[in-house]
């Protein structure tokens, strides 16, 4: 890539120091995994540290936890509210506040923000570090001074929060209700919740002019859970069962992947899990105790492991022309012919570059497909040349990407929408992937020089590895079912993903690479991947239950237009108009995105939501034809040829915008 700024055997030592990853390990997944992060390559980088994302929140050796559900804990110098789900979770410099949301909605809104029914004072505390995290779990250690106190640990889907001494230490702990001490439990009714701190290994709780104080030796345990009032309690039996890691496995079974998520605790013994909307079904040992979360009912299990299927997605990289008849294909031959013409390479960030290459690279293969070899070595040589661009050592260049070695990053130079903080990776490099392996199928000389720089995106996204210079599954969050979009996560709601199918297409492009390089344990990472978050996508952004709650709580709307770890929004970042709602769930809609044809009623439904008018000839209205042809619309085609040019998205073209609609009407 671009010129070696150190020496190639000093970068390999920062390399070996910054690969020292505190992640969790995955358990099943292939073995003889080859490497991604190719050190030569990675030391061929600029490296660069904009100093935006703090990370004085972070243990000596752990790597950034860019976009994750927690990260708001561990990258914003003043912490933001996190929401492990059911509950919800803020810490400062010596307290520590734990919620559970209500949950309401309004006609476009579902809310669940952070609550503080419990604030835990640890005496003496100055200041708070994240010492480990895996994919699920994460743990604060508190200190004074230099001296540690004791540790937190919260997990997705867990409804305790465990704090272990590392030396005695007092915990004050108040709340608005009035406390109950039973021994060493203690309930808090704090009226439409109950909050209970249970203590374990010598910590002794005592209640003093109504406030509760924990004295905790060495090693000791305090548990805090929250219930709804008129709940069964069946978390204190498991409450001194502390966790302290998760793991995530995934093997295919059929037409489905099963993804095995597994929660240790310091005891060898159960935990309660709660298990999502889309996780249900396949949930073992199930107990009486029910949340309601943002996201829909969560039941809960007495058990170390969850594990769920998700229906496996047929990866697919063209579409299937082959049955249209003379006069479809040439009009895709004539619409081709213009669309070379006006095929661009100018954009020098990462986004709209990156739809640039995978438009062209879709041309390429429909260019294949109906014959036109002259028109396919012209996309091929701009692509392979725009590429070279990207990848090369020419300093002078406006386009390259560095290294982040505080973040463990590749980022381009030129930010947009936030990559600089590592927001939308994923989405970016998702079309970048995407397009090299269209291109390394009718150009073995890219492949060759260049499948190591592909792999280094690949790695920043999805990587298959802990213990390199880039980090394990950056995005991908297992246990919600999708990923998440922003790097820091400086907001009270939580993390947050916009677009599910720019998601989708990252871990399409990320399966398709796989094939390309003939790497089989990257195919089946993506694969797996592609297959939660089409399940993600359909359960939580467009075919969801709207006769359930909280949907039937008062929100109107079918589709959203973005989740988040506190609330979910009929909105969008970048337009208020309900078209731009429903179709950033459909771009770019590749050849494998058919698998969100769902219901054809719910798909007219979502499109009538969209557009009442009718009106296609708008902004992304491109991808909602598309969309509705999945559901059996037969006059597609005559409405998109009616289309202004300036309406076919950046990303799609119109000869990819007909054979779409030719190929995929019912």
């Amino acid at each position: 890539m671009k010129r070696v700024l150190l020496a190639i055997g000093i970068i390999c030592v920062l390399a070996a120091i910054i690969g020292i990853t505190i992640h969790g390990q995955t358990s099943s997944q292939p073995q003889n995994q080859p490497d991604l992060v190719n050190e030569q390559t990675l030391a061929g980088l600029p490296t660069q540290v904009p100093g935006t994302i703090d990370t004085s929140h972070l243990g000596k050796g752990v790597v950034a936890p860019t976009n994750k559900w927690f990260s708001g804990i561990a990258l914003e110098k003043t912490p933001q509210a996190v929401y492990p789900t059911p509950l919800s979770f803020l810490p400062t410099s010596n307290t520590f506040q734990i919620g559970l949301p209500a949950v309401t909605a309004d006609a476009t809104d579902i809310f669940g923000e952070a609550v503080d029914n419990i604030t835990a004072t640890i005496q003496g505390a100055t200041r708070y570090e994240v010492t480990r995290y895996d994919q699920l779990s994460v743990d604060m250690t508190y200190y004074a001074g230099t001296k540690p106190l004791g540790v937190v640990t919260i997990a997705a889907g867990s409804p305790y929060v465990f704090f272990k001494a590392e030396n005695p230490t007092t915990i004050d702990a108040s709340s608005s209700g009035t406390v109950t001490l039973h021994g060493n439990q203690a309930t808090i009714p704090t009226g439409t919740n109950t909050v209970t701190v249970a203590g374990f290994s010598g910590a002794t709780l005592t209640q003093a002019t109504g406030q509760l104080a924990a004295s905790v030796p060495s090693q000791g345990l305090v548990s805090f859970y929250i219930l709804p009032s008129g709940a069964p309690d069946v978390l204190a039996t498991d409450a001194g069962n502390r966790i302290t890691g998760t793991t995530v496995s995934y093997h295919q079974e059929g037409n489905n992947f099963q993804t095995d998520i597994g929660f240790t605790t310091a005891n060898n013994r159960p935990t309660i899990i709660g298990a999502l909307p889309h996780q249900q079904g396949a949930a073992k040992h199930p107990t009486a105790l029910q949340y309601q979360t943002i996201y829909g009912a969560m039941p809960t299990i007495a058990s170390n492991e969850l594990s769920f299927t998700t229906p496996t997605v047929p990866l697919q990289d063209e579409l299937d022309i082959s049955k249209l008849n003379a006069q479809q294909k040439s009009l895709l031959v004539s619409t081709l012919n213009q669309d070379v013409n006006t095929t661009q390479f100018n954009a020098l960030d990462t986004y709209y570059g990156g739809q640039q290459l995978y438009r062209a690279a879709q041309l390429l293969q429909l260019a294949h497909q109906l014959n036109q070899p002259q028109l396919a070595s012209a996309l091929q040589q701009g692509l392979s040349t725009t590429f070279a661009d990207w990848f090369s050592d020419d300093n002078q260049s406006q386009r390259y990407f560095y290294y982040n070695p505080a973040i463990h990053g590749i980022v381009g130079v030129t930010s947009s929408f936030g990559t600089d903080v590592f927001n939308d990776h994923h989405f970016h490099y998702g079309y970048f992937i995407y397009a090299a392996s269209i291109l390394a199928k009718y150009d073995p000389a890219f492949l060759q020089h260049y499948e190591s720089s592909v792999n280094l995106l690949v790695a920043d996204i999805a990587n298959y590895q802990s213990n390199e210079a880039l980090p394990l599954r950056r995005n991908f969050d297992p246990y919600f079912g999708h990923s998440w979009a922003s790097g820091d996560a400086p907001f009270a709601d939580g993390n947050n993903q916009e677009s599910s199918s720019e998601a989708i297409n990252a871990w399409t492009a990320t399966a398709l690479w796989g094939e390309t390089t003939h790497n089989s344990a990257l195919q089946t990472e993506g694969e797996w991947m592609l297959s939660n978050e089409v399940a993600g996508s359909q359960a939580y952004w467009l075919d969801f239950n709207t006769s359930a709650q909280p949907y039937s709580d008062g929100f109107t709307k079918s589709v959203i237009g973005m989740n988040w770890g506190g609330k979910r929004d009929y909105a969008t970042w970048f337009s208020a108009d309900p078209s731009a709602m429903l179709a950033i769930q459909l771009v770019p809609l590749n050849p494998t995105m058919v698998a969100l044809a769902g219901s054809p009623a719910r798909i007219q439904q979502n499109v009538q939501e969209a557009l009442p008018d009718g009106n296609y000839n708008t902004s992304l209205g491109d991808y909602i034809l598309m969309y509705e042809a999945l559901s059996g619309q037969q006059n597609t085609l005559s409405i998109a040829e009616s289309m202004s040019n300036q309406n076919i998205d950046t990303a799609d073209s119109r000869t990819y915008l007909y054979a779409w609609l030719m190929t995929n009407t019912r």
